[in-house]
């Protein structure tokens, strides 16, 4: 699948959860956690209730772990690996 067609994908499935008055978790990457953390806080100022957006910055084995403990329903969206 290509890179802007993953994105297009992940935005599709935030917006149609986001729709239907679900919270959404996003795992950034470690690398580059300030896009993600920008966009909660944007929603938050857009008027989108405290916990829509929740942002959970880390280290992937680290946070995903804590997040597998805490949350029942986990949906992936995620890019293949990079070579």
């Amino acid at each position: 699948m290509s890179r802007a067609l993953s994105t297009s994908a992940r935005q599709l499935l935030t917006l149609a959860a986001l729709a239907a008055g679900c919270p959404v978790i996003l795992k950034p990457s470690e690398l580059t956690p300030f896009t993600a953390l920008a966009l909660a806080d944007l929603a938050l100022r857009a008027g989108f209730p405290a916990g829509a957006i929740n942002v959970v910055p880390g280290l992937g084995e680290e946070a995903g772990a804590q997040l597998e403990a805490r949350v029942a329903a986990v949906g992936v969206a995620s890019s293949p690996p990079r070579a």
